[in-house]
């Protein structure tokens, strides 16, 4: 009878012990899923605030064109249309320049992204 009442006890020691190993596993594993979904949100966070930065960026760049074209539209009525072909090599200059710094900035922007990730 001792005997069994022992082995009765025993079992509920490890029952209990089994019983808070499986609850501290489970806070542990909650406590990970709760930073995961918050690394996510700051991650996307992060990607929307750099893509709207490169848009804003992009509207910039597009402004600025307009404004030296139209700088160069009133220099060149001033002139009376004279060095037309000397403006078009300057003004595709400009767009190939143009272009690579808007590739240079797109690829900085990937890099920022990877980083963030």
């Amino acid at each position: 009878m001792k005997q069994l009442k022992d082995e009765a006890k025993r079992m509920r020691e490890i029952q209990s012990t089994n019983a808070k190993k499986t609850a501290t596993l489970e806070k542990l594993q909650r406590q990970q899923q709760n930073k995961i979904i918050r690394l996510e949100r700051e991650t996307a966070m992060k990607t929307e605030y750099l893509k709207r930065k490169a848009e804003e960026i992009q509207r910039i760049k597009a402004q600025q064109k307009r404004r030296e074209a139209i700088i160069q539209s009133n220099q060149q009525n001033r002139r009376g249309g004279a060095n037309k072909t000397a403006i078009n090599v300057q003004e595709k200059a400009a767009d190939t320049s143009s272009s690579i710094a808007d590739a240079t900035f797109l690829v900085e922007v990937i890099k920022l992204i990877k980083i963030i990730k």
